[in-house]
C-alpha cells in the first residue's frame, strides 16, 4: 500500500489478504462488526449500475450511522491511502463507480428528517432521506417538494446535488438546495448558508443559502463526492395550493413547443414545463398500461416521422396556485397554444394515452414520485446526451440532433424530452438513446463514440454546454475546455483533498492530474 507523504491516488490500490484484514478489522471497529464488509457477494452490488460503464469492484463497503463515523472512516483512509467513494442511493449518473477499488461509503442510513419548517418553508434531511420518504412527510403538512421524474427511492439531496435533478422549476430559481452539512478529507466537519453561524449562534437556522461571503454551497453541486460528503442539507418546500391543474397541448413541432415553454415560463404561468416527444410518451404510455415492454411503432419509425396522427410533441404544464389565477392562466395557456398553432389535448391524452395520463398527473399535478418514467430505461442501456441549451439555437440542435443519433448503431429506440429552465433563459434537452442490452461490446463502443461526436456539435454549433460530468473522454479534457476554471477547481481541489482519496476514479476523470 502506499504510505503517508506519497502522491495521490492515480491507480487501483491492490492489498494483500493481511493488509485487507487489518482496515476491515479498523473499519470495524469505527463501524461495528455488521456494517462493515469485504464479502464479494455485498461488493458486487456496488460496482456499477445499469448505465454502460465498466463495472469495478470496491475492496469493503462502509455503512456509517452518523457524521462521526463518516469522520472517522475518512482520517482512517487518509491515513492510509484508501480511496473512499461516497454514495447515497446510487442510481443516477455518478453513482456508485469504485473505480480505484477503496472503500465505498453508503450513506443511505442517515436517514432522518430532522425538521419541516413549514413557515419557513424548508426542510432539513440527512443524505439517505429518500424522495418518496420526504414527499410522505410533507404532506401531512400540505406542502412538496420539487421533483424530477425519479422514483421514490432516490436520495432527495443525492440528486438535488446535480444539476438538471435539481431545476425542475421553469420560472425562478435553479436549485432548491438552502444549505448543506459537508464532511471533508481531513474530517473537518461544516455548514454552508446561514446556518454556518449557527457555529457561533446554534439557533440560526437554514432560511438562506448565502451567508455575505463567497457561497460554498455551490461547489458542492456536480461534484459528484470529489470534494467532500455531505451528510445533512436543507432543501425548499413548497405549498400544496387550493388547485393544481395540467393543461396538455399538442403540437407538430419542436419549435412550437419551445415558443410556448418560452411564453408560458416568461409570464410566471408554470412552476415547471416540459415537452415530451412522441415516442418518449408511447413508451411511457405503455408502461403506465401493460407494467414493461416497448411498443412496435417506435421501432419501426424515424423518430420524426408519426405512425398515425399521435401529436409529435406533448407539452405539459405544471400550474398551481389560487382557484381564480388558475381559471384565468388555463385560457391564456388555451389562448397562446392556438396562437401558435397547436390545441389544447388534455382530454384526449386522458383517454387516448392513460398511461401517460397517469405519469403527467403523478408527477405535473399531485407531486408524488413515480417509478413509470425510469422503467423505461430498463428495455435497454441508455446512453444519454444530455446538454443545457442556448434558447436561440436548441430548435436547430433538436432536427439536427434526431437525424445525427439515427445513423448511429442505436436502433432499439430514440427520442427526447425537453423542459424551460430560468424563464426559458435556458433549455435542457435530453436526446434518450437506447442500445440494446444484447448489443456487443463493439456496439456498445460505436455507440459512445457516436454520443460523443453529438456533444461536441451541440457544443460548437448550437452553445449547449454538457449537464453533469460527461463520462468517457480522456482525464480532464472536458473540463480543460472552460481555461481558467479548470485551473480554480484543480486548485480547490488540491486544497480540499490533496491525497486524491475522495472518489478518485472521478476525480482524476473530471479533473485530470491536478
Amino acid at each position: 500500500m502506499p504510505l503517508p507523504g506519497e502522491e495521490m491516488i492515480s491507480k487501483r490500490i491492490k492489498f494483500s489478504e493481511a493488509e485487507r484484514s487489518r482496515v476491515l478489522r479498523a473499519l470495524q471497529r469505527i463501524v461495528g462488526s455488521e456494517r462493515a464488509t469485504a464479502n464479494p457477494a455485498i461488493r458486487y452490488g456496488y460496482s456499477g449500475t445499469s448505465m454502460v460503464l465498466p463495472k469495478a469492484m470496491p475492496d469493503f463497503v462502509v455503512r456509517p450511522r452518523n457524521v462521526a463515523d463518516i469522520q472517522k472512516v475518512l482520517l482512517l483512509a487518509r491515513k492510509r491511502r484508501i480511496p473512499v467513494t461516497p454514495v447515497a442511493s446510487g442510481t443516477q449518473e455518478p453513482s456508485t463507480y469504485p473505480w480505484f477499488g477503496g472503500i465505498v461509503l453508503d450513506t443511505l442510513a442517515l436517514n432522518r428528517i430532522l425538521e419541516i419548517n413549514v413557515g419557513g418553508a424548508y426542510a432539513v434531511v440527512e443524505i439517505g432521506v429518500s424522495i418518496g420518504q420526504l414527499a410522505k412527510a410533507l404532506q401531512k403538512e400540505n406542502l412538496r417538494l420539487a421533483m424530477g421524474s425519479f422514483p421514490p427511492g432516490i436520495s432527495v439531496l443525492g440528486n438535488y446535488l446535480m444539476t438538471a435533478a435539481n431545476s425542475h422549476r421553469s420560472s425562478g430559481i435553479m436549485d432548491d438546495v438552502l444549505g448543506l452539512e459537508v464532511v471533508l478529507a481531513d474530517g473537518t466537519v461544516f455548514q454552508t448558508g446561514s446556518k454556518a453561524f449557527g457555529h457561533t449562534y446554534p439557533a440560526l437556522g437554514w432560511h438562506y443559502p448565502s451567508n455575505t461571503f463567497p457561497n460554498v454551497k455551490n461547489l458542492f453541486l456536480d461534484a459528484g463526492g470529489t470534494l467532500g460528503v455531505v451528510t445533512k442539507g436543507a432543501v425548499r418546500v413548497y405549498q400544496m395550493n387550493e388547485a393544481q391543474t395540467l393543461p396538455v397541448s399538442a403540437f407538430e413541432s419542436y419549435a412550437q413547443a419551445l415558443e410556448y415553454m418560452k411564453r408560458l415560463s416568461r409570464a410566471n404561468l408554470v412552476q415547471h414545463i416540459c415537452a415530451w416527444h412522441w415516442p418518449l410518451y408511447t413508451i411511457i404510455d405503455h408502461l403506465g398500461r401493460y407494467g414493461r415492454g416497448a411498443p412496435a411503432e417506435i421501432l419501426l419509425y424515424d423518430p420524426w416521422t408519426k405512425p398515425d396522427e399521435r401529436p409529435y410533441i406533448l407539452v405539459v404544464p405544471s400550474m398551481s396556485g389560487y382557484r381564480e389565477v388558475i381559471a384565468a392562466g388555463e385560457q391564456a395557456a388555451k389562448r397562446i397554444t392556438e396562437e401558435l398553432g397547436g390545441r389544447i389535448y388534455t382530454e384526449e391524452c386522458r383517454e387516448k394515452w392513460p398511461g401517460a395520463w397517469k405519469f403527467f398527473a403523478d408527477h405535473y399535478r399531485d407531486h408524488q414520485p413515480t417509478n413509470q418514467f425510469m422503467g423505461g430505461f430498463g428495455e435497454g442501456f441508455p446512453l444519454m446526451p444530455m446538454v443545457i441549451a442556448d434558447p436561440n439555437r436548441v430548435a436547430g440542435l433538436e432536427q439536427w440532433g434526431l437525424r445525427f443519433l439515427r445513423k448511429s448503431p442505436l436502433r432499439l429506440a430514440l427520442s427526447y424530452y425537453s423542459h424551460s429552465l430560468d424563464q426559458c433563459r435556458s433549455v435542457f434537452l435530453r436526446m434518450t438513446t437506447f442500445v440494446s442490452p444484447e448489443s456487443s461490446p463493439k456496439e456498445i463502443e460505436r455507440a459512445a463514440a457516436t454520443r460523443q461526436k453529438y456533444l461536441e456539435q451541440a457544443f460548437r454549433r448550437y452553445g449547449a454546454i454538457p449537464v453533469r460530468y460527461d463520462y468517457g473522454h480522456p482525464p480532464g479534457a472536458v473540463l480543460n475546455k472552460t481555461g481558467g476554471q479548470a485551473q480554480v477547481l484543480k486548485a480547490i481541489k488540491r486544497a480540499l483533498d490533496p491525497e486524491n482519496i475522495l472518489n478518485p476514479g472521478m476525480s482524476l476523470s473530471m479533473y485530470g492530474r491536478f
